[in-house]
C-alpha cells in the first residue's frame, strides 16, 4: 500500500505522469522505510466499480482521476507519513519534471 500511496502523492500533488508509476515502484521498493498504516474506515466516494461502469474512454479516464483523488483524500490522516517516506525514497528517484 505504501508504494501506491507514494505514487498517488506524486501524481496528485506534483503532477507526475501516472504512466511513470510502475517504473518508480521498482525504484521505491529498494529503500523500504514503511510500516503499517491503519486503513481509513471510509475508502472514498469513488470506487473501482464506478470506474468499471464508466462509458467511453474519456469517461473512463475522468473516472480514474476521480477515483485517485478520492482515494488520496480518504488516506488524508497519513499524508505526512507518506510524504516522509517519499522524501526518504527520493534520493534514488528522478524528480518529476516541473
Amino acid at each position: 500500500m505504501a508504494i501506491h500511496l507514494m505514487t498517488l502523492c506524486m501524481v496528485i500533488e506534483e503532477g507526475l505522469d501516472p504512466c511513470r508509476g510502475p517504473a518508480l515502484h521498482k525504484q521505491m521498493i529498494h529503500r523500504p522505510v514503511f510500516h503499517r498504516l491503519e486503513p481509513p474506515t471510509d475508502r472514498g466516494e469513488v470506487t473501482a466499480a464506478d470506474v468499471a461502469s464508466a462509458g467511453d474512454a474519456d469517461a473512463h479516464v475522468e473516472r480514474v482521476r476521480q477515483w485517485a483523488d478520492s482515494a488520496w483524500r480518504a488516506w488524508q490522516d497519513h499524508h505526512e507519513t507518506v510524504r516522509q517516506w517519499l522524501s526518504y525514497s527520493r534520493s534514488d528517484l528522478e524528480r518529476p519534471p516541473t
